[in-house]
């Protein structure tokens, strides 16, 4: 066989291989452990950045207690974040009850302290990479209440304050412990919660139109032009949406509505519009929710069948169950064992396809983190088999020569 036969051969192969590739990603599930394993009943994955640090809480069960926590490790050793909050002013609040939203890279993490376990009286605060706490300032005189969902790398905090019809979107500087509103859109159209931010400052959230305050909003607030802007959605019936994450490539997530009523899920960026997200074989296209989106535009999310919720992720081409993910490690994302059933979750997904969530594990509910072991074809797969396919056909074209 002449050379130019195996180079082309070889390609062509390699090609093959790679579109052989386009099947259910596979991933090895790991538990994040306990803070307090003597006491806690219940740990929960609440996120994970873009770069890998994951957060959460543990549930105590002897005190009632929630305690948030950080790692960058995929087992085992859990950083305790304090439930002492320094305020502004000099003062101290000690709470029972904390939940952790967000990381960046530098060890900040970001959340709420809560006044009890039905989680109201909510405080927005942010812990250092030594879990000492202490609480961000409220934008507004009247607001007593505020949440931190988001950090990005250079610490920029976004959440909400204020409830009801007066919930705003605020950011915050952690270095200088400023306090900004998002403000109003040209039409007028407002945010109400900032649910994520990444590192080129651009704020996603979900906002209220005040010519139609039952219909939801998915919006943008870019940092660096002060420009708010809606993101428009028409698919599927629906008249708005709720974002709920942005990722560092410009990916946003979130939920598809009419009016106040979910009708699917979405990823869009500004280069390739809005794509609907496939929903799951028997899953009420209502609790279809989406929650993360990583820079490849992959989604993770949750939804529920019957009683039972159902976790899934999206791989920018077919959407998946955890549990069919997961098959055979011993985790039940479906069980149908009194309250657990409504527990398991995918909660955020990393840059390199890391998930975290909560799962049942042997009776109790645990904080998980999933890890990428093989995927769809790479950019780079794809490229070589282009790169092999026209190899072939310059072959061709010079022997006709």
């Amino acid at each position: 066989m002449k050379l130019s036969k195996i180079v082309c051969a070889t390609l062509i192969l390699c090609g093959c291989a790679g579109a052989a590739l386009a099947a259910a990603p596979q991933y090895t599930i790991f538990d994040l452990g306990q803070i307090d394993p003597a006491s806690a009943y219940g740990t929960q994955g609440v996120n994970i950045s873009a770069e890998g640090a994951i957060v959460g809480r543990t549930l105590n069960g002897t005190t009632g207690a929630s305690v948030a926590f950080r790692t960058e490790a995929m087992s085992g050793s859990l950083l305790a974040l304090s439930n002492t909050i320094a305020v502004p002013g000099g003062t101290t609040l000690n709470r029972a009850h904390a939940i952790a939203y967000g990381a960046n890279e530098h060890g900040l993490t970001v959340g709420s302290s809560y006044a009890n376990g039905r989680l109201s009286g909510a405080v927005p605060v942010v812990w250092d990479s030594t879990g000492k706490a202490r609480q961000l300032q409220l934008s507004s005189a009247a607001a007593n209440v505020g949440t931190a969902f988001d950090v990005n790398t250079d610490g920029i905090a976004v959440g909400g304050i204020n409830g009801g019809t007066a919930r705003r979107a605020q950011f915050w500087d952690t270095a200088s412990g400023q306090a900004f509103a998002v403000p109003n859109a040209i039409n007028g159209t407002y945010m109400s919660n900032a649910m994520a931010i990444n590192k080129s400052g651009l704020i996603a959230g979900q906002g209220v139109d005040t010519t139609n305050p039952s219909r939801n909003v998915a919006m943008l607030h870019d940092l660096k032009t002060g420009l708010t802007s809606e993101i428009a959605i028409a698919e599927n019936g629906a008249n708005g949406g709720l974002a709920t994450d942005v990722s560092n490539s410009g990916y946003v997530t979130g939920v598809m509505t009419l009016n106040q009523g979910g009708v699917g899920s979405f990823v869009w960026s500004a280069d390739f519009g809005l794509q609907v997200i496939p929903v799951l074989a028997g899953v009420a296209i209502d609790t279809f929710n989406a929650k993360s989106v990583n820079s490849n535009g992959w989604v993770v999310g949750s939804s529920t069948i019957g009683v039972n919720s159902v976790p899934w992720l999206y791989d920018g081409k077919s959407s998946y169950t955890i549990a069919e993910l997961t098959a055979g490690s011993g985790w039940d994302f479906m069980s149908t064992s009194g309250t657990l059933r409504t527990m398991a979750s995918a909660q955020g997904i990393s840059d390199s396809g890391v998930i975290v969530g909560t799962g049942i594990l042997n009776g109790s509910a645990h904080a998980y983190a999933m890890v990428l072991t093989s995927a769809v074809p790479e950019p780079s797969s794809y490229a070589l088999m282009l790169g092999g396919l026209g190899l072939v056909g310059f072959m061709a074209r010079r022997r006709k020569a």
